[in-house]
C-alpha cells in the first residue's frame, strides 16, 4: 500500500466533496523559500481561496483564508479537510 503525505490525503477528501476544485502548490523561485503552501478554490469564486501551509506536508497545517485575518491550525487530515471543505462550502457567500 502506498504510504500518502497528510496533503495528498486532505487532497483526495476535499476532492471527494467538491470533485471541481482548483488545487495548487505555491511555486517558489528560491530554493531558500518555502513551497510548502497549497491553495483551494472553485472556479464560482476565484478571489475566494483558503490555503493550507506546513513546510513537509504533513500535519498540523496552519489555514488561512483571504476573508479575513483569522489563522486556524488543523492538527490532523480530517480537520484540515473538514476546514477547507467549509470554507468551499460557503464560498460565494462572503464577499
Amino acid at each position: 500500500m502506498e504510504n500518502k503525505r497528510d496533503i495528498d490525503k486532505i487532497i483526495d477528501l476535499v476532492r471527494q466533496e467538491y470533485p471541481e476544485v482548483d488545487i495548487w502548490q505555491l511555486e517558489v523561485t528560491n530554493p531558500h523559500d518555502d513551497n510548502g503552501i497549497w491553495y483551494f478554490r472553485l472556479h464560482e469564486n476565484p478571489e475566494d481561496d483558503i490555503q493550507i501551509e506546513n513546510s513537509n506536508g504533513q500535519c498540523p497545517f496552519l489555514i488561512e483564508t483571504n476573508r479575513n485575518d483569522e489563522r486556524k491550525f488543523g492538527k490532523t487530515v480530517k480537520e484540515v479537510a473538514s476546514i477547507v471543505s467549509e470554507h468551499l462550502r460557503t464560498s460565494g457567500k462572503c464577499k
